[in-house]
């Protein structure tokens, strides 16, 4: 199984959101976390890299949805938040993408 979570896993994203949603109150010790498989997926595939990006931007923009009153205008993700969980989660990304691709030294420092 391969998703961007943990470092130690090989194969998961972890998507946290820099600022949590707005609308519900949120406990210190919560967090809110999106796991994004790519274990279907070829790291040194560029094709594959694409699909993942979309995959994080996705998982990112779910989970930084800002809740409205009801209305029929769409939904809208918190820009800084979705600005931070991208980020974290390509980062994580580009560590995998080292590893499947043998360059130890990026793997190293990212730690």
């Amino acid at each position: 199984m391969k998703n961007l979570f943990l470092p130690i896993l090989s194969g998961m994203i972890v998507i946290l959101p820099a600022n949590p949603i707005k609308a519900a109150p949120v406990w210190p010790e919560a967090s809110v976390a999106r796991l994004v498989s790519f274990a279907d997926l070829d790291m040194t595939s560029s094709h594959d890299r694409d699909r993942l990006k979309n995959r994080i931007a996705f998982a990112a923009y779910t989970l930084c949805l800002v809740e409205l009153p009801a209305s029929p205008s769409p939904a809208i993700a918190d820009p800084t938040c979705l600005r931070a969980a991208k980020k974290s989660a390509l980062e994580q990304m580009d560590r995998a993408v080292s590893r499947a691709n043998g360059d130890a030294r990026l793997v190293a420092t990212a730690r």
